[in-house]
């Protein structure tokens, strides 16, 4: 199928020149990128796109994960486009340079796009329906290099997993492990707590992982509204970080060891908390950092009482406590106008 397609933003470059930070150092567009720096790409006729996630391959080839929403269809459906290591598309890639699938009736959360060791490619999306709200699941796609659906993987390159095994997620986000298993912090859909959800390479639930492949922490004082948002960082142990953002503009940062047990010594009983911002709605948070040190930098996207949009960006020690050395007592923050502040958290 070939599709004719309306433009959209390679946003990651884009982003840049929004940034106080890379302003102020006088940072410009790398040139040597195609269109002088930034690619408009192509997705489908009449459609509104949103990009996600963005993964590069070993020999320097993007991939980017994005949702679509076509006209005339109740659905919407994920978009995976790979280009060359200069910005153009790489044709050779599923449908000239574009992997699209959708459920029809169904709507569809994504976050990431991974590359694996072996050169496939796996990604998670949540799907539940318009119409029915008990038919909802989680869902991995497993895609051969070349951008068609790998049928070694499951039934057609898909598994589903639905309530009987973990509950369905509002918000989620996958992380590859160097083994080629995946980490998936997900908010539950039913009372908005968070769990995780580890998966061996062939698309099992990992045994050795939490109870029977999910760990559910126990987040003390959970906010009134659950949480909105949620990322995960790995640390050199083989432990890792989820980040989660309540609705009241509390900020969570909970430590698990490798197994998927809470890290007790970590903040209190395992969970950091931070009260970050003091506008009424919080739209989004930005990827976590570790640093080499050990400590975290954590970013937040806040709207106030005025509709300003906010960036707020502060600093955790490794024990969990906040770092009050960085900017003003742990924290540091601007306000944009709301591109520049939605552009400087991608």
């Amino acid at each position: 199928m070939h599709f004719n397609y309306s433009f959209f933003t390679l946003l990651v470059y884009f982003s840049l020149t929004f940034s106080p930070a890379f302003a102020q150092n006088n940072v410009s567009y790398d040139d040597s990128f195609l269109n002088n720096g930034y690619q408009e790409f192509e997705v489908l006729p009449g459609t509104v796109s949103t990009a996600l996630g963005m993964d590069r391959q070993p020999d320097g080839k993007l991939l980017t994960i994005s949702f679509v929403f076509p006209s005339g269809i109740i659905a919407n459906g994920i978009g995976v486009h790979r280009f060359n290591e200069n910005g153009s598309m790489d044709d050779s890639f599923a449908d000239d340079g574009l992997f699209f699938f959708l459920r029809d009736s169904f709507t569809c959360a994504i976050k990431d796009v991974h590359v694996l060791p072996n050169g496939k490619i796996i990604l998670g999306a949540a799907f539940r329906s318009y119409f029915n709200d008990n038919e909802k699941y989680f869902t991995l796609l497993r895609l051969n290099a070349d951008g068609s659906l790998d049928d070694s993987f499951g039934v057609d390159g898909m598994r589903n997993y639905d309530d009987s095994s973990f509950s369905f997620p509002t918000n989620f986000s996958t992380t590859l492990l160097p083994d080629g298993t995946l980490l998936v912090s997900m908010i539950s859909y039913d009372n908005q707590s968070l769990f995780v959800v580890k998966f061996l390479p062939n698309g099992d639930l990992d045994p050795s992982f939490g109870d029977g492949g999910v760990a559910t922490p126990s987040l003390d004082n959970l906010p009134n509204g659950g949480l909105s948002d949620n990322w995960t960082i790995l640390l050199p142990s083989g432990g890792f970080m989820v980040a989660t953002m309540g609705f009241d503009s509390s900020y969570y940062l909970t430590k698990f060891l490798p197994n998927g047990t809470i890290d007790p010594v970590y903040g209190s009983n395992g969970t950091a908390t931070f009260n970050v911002t003091p506008g009424f709605y919080t739209g989004s948070i930005g990827r976590p950092l570790l640093l080499s040190s050990g400590k975290v930098v954590m970013s937040v996207i806040d709207f106030n009482d005025d509709e300003e949009i906010s960036n707020y960006i502060f600093r955790a020690n490794i024990d969990g406590s906040l770092d009050t050395s960085f900017g003003l007592d742990g924290y540091t923050s601007e306000t944009y106008g709301q591109l520049g502040a939605f552009a400087s958290t991608l």
